[in-house]
């Protein structure tokens, strides 16, 4: 019986942006009964370029190292390692906020938008070559802007006039996590204000929403090299619970792919 290939999912919104079909490749929850399959790999990246899929996405735990060895023997390349972290909102109280921080309007979206284009400058994308450098500068801008006219939450911080940093912040199911979680997805301070408590007043502020919302655990991800961002969660008591490869496969760039 021929090896099924994984899955892979349509990145919808990654594809618009960019102008270039690509997916996520979902690997089934790996075991000593169900290990990683070459040859499941191979039909997958086969069947994707017969789907027209340029460009590959697949993120896994680390601890599968010989996944990792497989993919990029394969032609694959590491994007990032992702680290999220949790924090439990019951085991603290109201932070104190050393600076005031109110809800984002229209009128602060660009400098909103301008303090993420320089802020996420190395980002997965923007450090890998074969993006377009100037649309991987403006994923994340693009992001904010059409998630300030969604239900994510953007707060800021702002002092004559000007914005100083920002964080955003959604909720996630219990169908997604099983519990009741906020996720901080995206946190940035201005060039010129960091080092002066900009970044922990957003953090507290978190912390204040999910307490008086009712949100058990606060959810992060950042990228291992983030030290800066790794130093400020931890310092507030975020706990790394995962670190996850995630491995960027360019179709169009691997040579005639054959299965066993």
């Amino acid at each position: 019986m021929p090896t099924a290939a994984y899955q892979v999912g349509e990145l919808d919104w990654d594809t618009k942006f960019f102008g270039i079909k690509m997916g996520r490749v979902i690997l089934p929850v790996l075991s000593e009964n169900r290990e990683f399959s070459e040859i499941a790999w191979r039909r997958t990246l086969e069947t994707a370029r017969a789907q027209n899929y340029q460009f590959l996405y697949c993120p896994f735990d680390v601890s599968h190292q010989e996944i990792a060895n497989s993919i990029a023997a394969l032609g694959g390349e590491i994007g990032d390692i992702l680290l999220t972290f949790w924090f439990d909102s019951a085991k603290h109280k109201k932070h104190p906020l050393q600076y005031r921080v109110t809800e984002a309007k229209q009128c602060d979206l660009a400098e909103i938008l301008e303090i993420a284009r320089i802020a996420f400058r190395n980002s997965r994308f923007f450090q890998d070559p074969h993006f377009d450098r100037v649309k991987a500068g403006q994923f994340y801008p693009s992001w904010l802007q059409e998630s300030f006219l969604s239900s994510e939450k953007i707060l800021i911080i702002k002092q004559a006039g000007q914005v100083l940093g920002f964080i955003s912040l959604k909720p996630q199911s219990e169908a997604e996590t099983g519990t009741e979680t906020l996720v901080i997805r995206l946190i940035a301070v201005a060039e010129s204000w960091q080092g002066k408590g900009i970044g922990q007043t957003l953090i507290d502020e978190a912390i204040n929403e999910a307490l008086a919302q009712k949100y058990r655990y606060l959810q992060v991800g950042t990228q291992i090299t983030n030290y800066a961002a790794i130093n400020l969660y931890e310092k507030n008591g975020f706990r790394v619970t995962s670190a996850k490869y995630r491995f960027h496969v360019w179709l169009n760039r691997l040579s005639l792919i054959q299965t066993v």
